[in-house]
């Protein structure tokens, strides 16, 4: 118990190396956070925990090439044609990524 603070319990953390400390309510939670992460040593970072306001966003509707269920073959294996249409395909160039990799493959 450093300053007055209380471990309250472990948050989510595999290793348990994750936890919500509290400190007394005459305590500046900024000096607090300070004096813990410069004062005791295996502390690697502190936060205050607080709420914070957000946009909210609307994505939309799918685009309509994503529910097509078209079958198609794709290298081998069979895909929907929405899979394959994408624009983002066009834009990674994946159609001759794919054919280099069968290039090499062959040689």
């Amino acid at each position: 118990m450093l300053l007055g603070c209380q471990v309250q319990n472990g948050i989510g953390d595999p290793q348990g190396q994750l936890f919500v400390v509290t400190f007394p309510s005459l305590l500046d939670p900024v000096l607090g956070l300070l004096r813990l992460q410069i004062g005791l040593p295996g502390i690697l970072s502190v936060e205050i925990d607080q709420t914070v306001k957000t946009q909210s966003a609307d994505a939309g509707p799918a685009p309509s090439y994503l529910t097509d269920k078209t079958p198609v073959s794709y290298y081998g294996t069979t895909v929907w044609h929405g899979y394959v249409a994408q624009p983002a395909t066009d834009l990674i160039r994946n159609d001759a990524a794919h054919s280099a990799l069968a290039r090499r493959a062959l040689e």
